[in-house]
């Protein structure tokens, strides 16, 4: 069983090097990958809700529900959301370049400006419940942030400081489809869940440290 494992490690070289290998035992790393997590999650779920549209006619087989409302007007917005999703199909690799890159098209989407109180009925009531169903995958096995407040937060754009110690995800790359797909899977089809990428890439289930 891929549980938790306790390891004893020695690490030898440069100082510069040995400076980084302390930062990321200690967590004081900053996540990019989480960013693109979340701004991600709530790109589906705005596209799920129709609030975002694809400006070509495409359907995204891993989860038809997410184009359903077909082909949008072509604005800013829908652009960004179409190239996000195209990431989203090809699952692209989480890395720094990338979520650099993935946080520019959630900028331009506008989905940041789109505070919960503001969204029509229909689309609160879409997302409410998807994300009910994925949040212990979305927000942790013990969250129970209502997502009035999860979706502001997002909204207010504040980049996480620090992570876990040892947070592998921040030297080995995870994918965006995967974590959409969240921990135990089921929003994708033909998608890895989290838990199998995990177990599969790092060799555990949480390829983090406890503090």
């Amino acid at each position: 069983m891929p549980n938790w494992c306790s390891n004893r490690m020695h690490f030898s070289g440069e100082p510069a090097q040995i400076a980084e290998i302390k930062r990321l035992a200690s967590g004081a790393v900053t996540p990019l990958y989480r960013r693109a997590t979340n701004e991600g999650i709530q790109l589906f779920l705005a596209g799920s809700a129709g609030l975002l549209q694809t400006t070509e006619d495409v359907q995204f087989e891993p989860c038809p529900g997410l184009t359903d409302a077909g082909r949008g007007v072509v604005s800013p917005e829908n652009i960004a959301f179409t190239r996000w999703l195209t990431h989203l199909q090809n699952g692209v690799l989480l890395d720094e370049q990338n979520c650099l890159m993935l946080h520019e098209l959630w900028l331009q989407s506008g989905t940041g400006q789109r505070r919960w109180e503001g969204l029509p009925d229909e689309v609160r009531e879409t997302i409410t419940v998807h994300f009910t169903a994925k949040r212990g995958d979305w927000c942790g096995f013990w969250s129970n942030e209502d997502v009035s407040v999860w979706w502001n937060r997002l909204c207010d754009n504040v980049l996480p400081e620090k992570t876990m110690p040892f947070d592998l995800l921040t030297v080995l790359p995870t994918r965006l489809d995967v974590e959409v797909n969240g921990f135990n899977g089921g929003v994708l089809n033909g998608v890895p869940s989290a838990y199998h990428w995990y177990t599969e890439q790092y060799g555990v289930k949480w390829p983090v440290g406890m503090r």
